[in-house]
């Protein structure tokens, strides 16, 4: 039995690949673990062909679900047929019809490259390797070429962008060369175009790396992926070795010598012998690090045989220190685990349904049964904040506990944003969030609450207004920040945010109204609805007017960082992101607010943007915007749907009213003729309906009144005034105060004055106009009697 072992931290899962597959064993196991995530690989002539995992995010009735081909009903159904007839869940697929023969072969062999990509990202771990006689004989292979699932998950992301560049900024200087044998390898392995075969052959030892680099016309993280790949697979290696290779195997071979007649704990450093894992792993990793093969890839194979003899023999010494106990061979009873998922899944659906009571006794038990689960722990911990917000800080507290199990749980890090941010603590939240939305860049709704926060703190409605204690509101009720809690979906807006969600299947839409019409709100909303699905989000809720500001912006939220003042160069970079996110077979969504006033240039952009597969785009503003699409033919043609948002009915507003008010927790009332007066002073829009109720609370407040809020209140606080105020108390005498007739709104100082005075002079006036009528009288009498007389 051949045996490999050691650790990530040196030993990179993607060089691991190239290492198993260069020896070319005919059966072989690779055992991987980070507690508490374990893996097991098994693979035929070095090449994966099966994995196994303990990790319920990875089992295969998720990843149907997760892309729509079976529904979360169907997924139930078959859970409990596999645990009533003890199949496996692909035969239970296909004996009830939820699947083709195809498409299950399709997703076993996705499940197998997921499971090998998502361990490239391991900086920790364990790996132990040991050829056997024979695979199992019931598992399906699905042979991974090894070449182009190295290069691919690189590419795609799974291998750290930060520890790309890392590791390539050792090589930036050297003088690398094609490798005259490529191994097992061919260019065909690696799936390369026509350019990518020329950039191979430009390493010919005659310009160091980073001239080479510039020298290409491939986008810069694809030469990096590349080039790393290259690297791992000796596809490329250096073509200078330097030192005195004699002295080196003389100093290597005593160096092995003296190690070998050392007990354990004076190999390791260790005063005593110690159970201490994070000791003994820190005295490994330093002693270690010295005759890691990576360290004499530029030396003779005799060389690099023999340090990497040492580095497994100090690997080998120290696994077997560590282990106080075997690792269990078995996997997870089957039984066990399914029965989990099925109360797991009984447990969402009380979440869904508000029976918090019931979801957290099935959470409990199950978090009792599988401890090392993190998702049951996370969603335990939310459902406890649920129930009791004011336990805000046991619940913080559990969560982090499956977050210390598995700190890529994005649905953890959202669980504790949203209780930090109940607790008050803005910016660790707002970490919480995007901590979320880098291990899971569809988590839309993590984007949707970054995304409030920013519009919280834009509009500064952090400070408590002065009326909130007068009505004893619990939250601000005329809030401009979008609240599912105060959200009332009218039959206008379902309208609305129906053809939405299925016009962006074929293209990009137009949302339009005035202002105050709740256009942000529908933005939010809309992210609610790509909730749960594979869409990769941009939501620029005051975006740059120009071009090249857009672009940057638009990199900024998909998480780029490097940035250039080159506008072809940020359109590659977008280009990239979007292409990892196809692969991956997401569909990317970019929605700006107030696009009404972006310039030309930034149109001009859109139009070239939307021609991308891939991309659907989401224009919010007020109705010019649709004059500002017409001189771009192209952009109107690939964004054809265009929505106006209705104002409320005055049914809709009385409903708006009452419910923000209702769960603000406030005491408040108003009258019919109240509602109808803010209906009409508002026309239906919920920005002019917040501007005049906060007139009537502020006025309310001042007063102290608590009279129902009447057609007559709100009159008066539009003009300015003040509610009628209490009646005093029969003890306290009423002070004599003259009232002022109200002013008149249609006119000014001038109309006023002439309007008194001819009051003053009223009577007068009339004493006038009748002894004129009688001087009147006696004149056209007097002309009568001459002419009748002749």
């Amino acid at each position: 039995m051949k045996e490999l072992q050691g650790s990530l931290t040196y030993t990179v899962m993607p060089k691991l690949l190239h290492v198993i597959y260069s020896r070319a064993d005919s059966c072989g196991v690779l055992d991987l673990q980070r507690p508490p995530v374990r893996k097991r690989f098994f693979f035929r002539n070095g090449t994966p062909v099966f994995a196994v995992s303990n990790m319920l995010s990875e089992v295969l009735g998720r990843l149907l679900v997760a892309d729509g081909v079976i529904s979360q009903k169907d997924y139930e159904r078959s859970l409990r047929v596999v645990l009533g007839e003890r199949k496996r869940h692909g035969e239970v697929l296909l004996s009830l019809g939820l699947v083709t023969q195809e498409v299950l072969n399709h997703y076993l062999d996705l499940q197998v490259r997921q499971r090998l990509w998502k361990v490239f990202s391991w900086q920790k771990g364990t790996y132990i390797y040991n050829t056997v006689d024979h695979l199992p004989e019931d598992i399906s292979e699905f042979p991974q070429n090894p070449a182009r699932t190295i290069l691919n998950g690189i590419y795609l992301g799974y291998y750290p962008d930060k520890r790309l560049k890392e590791d390539l900024s050792a090589y930036m200087d050297k003088y690398l060369i094609r490798s005259q044998k490529m191994g097992r390898y061919s260019i065909r392995d690696f799936g390369l175009n026509l350019q990518e075969r020329r950039f191979l052959e430009s390493f010919d030892g005659t310009k160091p790396l980073s001239e080479i680099l510039k020298g290409s016309d491939l986008l810069r993280h694809r030469i990096e992926s590349l080039v790393l790949s290259f690297i791992l697979t000796e596809v490329i290696k250096e073509g200078r070795s330097s030192g005195d290779v004699q002295t080196l195997l003389k100093t290597l071979q005593t160096d092995l010598e003296r190690f070998k007649s050392m007990d354990d704990t004076e190999l390791f450093g260790l005063k005593e012998d110690t159970k201490d894992h994070e000791k003994l792993e820190e005295a490994y990793l330093e002693l270690s690090k010295k005759y890691r093969p990576e360290a004499f890839s530029e030396y003779q194979d005799e060389v690099r045989a023999l340090a990497g003899e040492i580095f497994y023999y100090l690997t080998k010494r120290y696994v077997n220190l560590y282990s106080t106990q075997k690792e269990k061979e078995e996997e997870e009873r089957e039984e066990s685990r399914v029965n989990a998922e099925i109360l797991f899944i009984k447990a969402r659906s009380a979440i869904a349904r508000r029976d918090l009571k019931e979801a957290e006794e099935i959470l409990k038990r199950i978090t009792r049964l599988n401890p090392l689960e993190p998702e049951y722990r996370a969603y335990l911990g939310w459902v406890g904040f649920l129930r009791d917000p004011s336990s805000f800080r046991e619940a913080e507290a559990i969560v982090r506990q499956a977050l210390d199990i598995k700190a890529d749980s994005d649905s953890a890090w959202y669980f504790l944003g949203r209780i930090l941010l109940y607790s008050g603590n803005m910016e660790k939240a707002r970490s919480s969030f995007q901590k979320a939305l880098r291990y899971n860049p569809w988590f839309t709704e993590a984007l949707r609450e970054l995304k409030l926060i920013e519009l919280r703190e834009a509009l500064r409605e952090d400070e408590k207004r002065e009326y909130m204690d007068f009505f004893g509101f619990r939250e601000d009720p005329i809030s401009s920040v979008p609240s599912r809690r105060f959200f009332i979906r009218t039959e206008g807006l379902n309208k609305v945010l129906k053809g939405m969600a299925e016009n962006l299947k074929r293209g990009g839409i137009v949302v339009y109204g005035p202002e105050g019409s709740g256009k942000t709100t529908l933005g939010f909303e809309l992210l609610g609805i790509f909730s749960r699905k594979k869409v990769l989000a941009v939501f620029l809720l005051d975006p740059p007017h120009d071009g090249l500001p857009l672009m940057k912006a638009i990199n900024r939220e998909l998480g780029e960082t490097d940035h250039t003042d080159d506008l072809d160069e940020e359109i590659h970079t977008f280009k990239r992101a979007l292409t990892i996110n196809m692969a991956k077979k997401g569909t990317c969504i970019i929605i700006l607010d107030q696009a009404h006033m972006l310039r030309d240039s930034a149109l001009k952009l859109l139009e070239g943007l939307t021609a991308l597969r891939g991309l659907r785009v989401v224009l919010i503003g007020e109705p010019e915007i649709l004059k500002r699409l017409e001189p771009f033919p192209s952009l109107r043609e690939r964004i054809p749907t265009a929505y106006e948002i209705p104002p409320l009915t005055r049914e809709e507003t009385s409903i708006y009213i009452l419910k923000r008010i209702e769960q603000a927790k406030g005491k408040i009332s108003f009258t019919d003729e109240g509602i109808d007066a803010l209906f009409e002073e508002s026309r239906g829009l919920p920005g002019g309906i917040n501007r005049i109720l906060e007139k009537i609370l502020l006025f309310y407040a001042h007063s102290a009144s608590t009279e129902p809020v009447d057609r007559g209140c709100v009159e008066n606080a539009l003009r300015g005034g003040c509610p009628q105020e209490k009646r005093p108390s029969p003890s306290i005498a009423p002070r004599e105060e003259s009232v002022e007739p109200p002013e008149r709104p249609s006119g000014g100082d001038m109309e006023r004055d002439i309007t008194i005075d001819a009051q003053k002079r009223g009577p007068l006036s009339i004493i006038f106009l009748v002894i004129a009528l009688f001087i009147a009288g006696l004149v056209v009498g007097s002309l009568i009697g001459i002419i009748w007389w002749g």
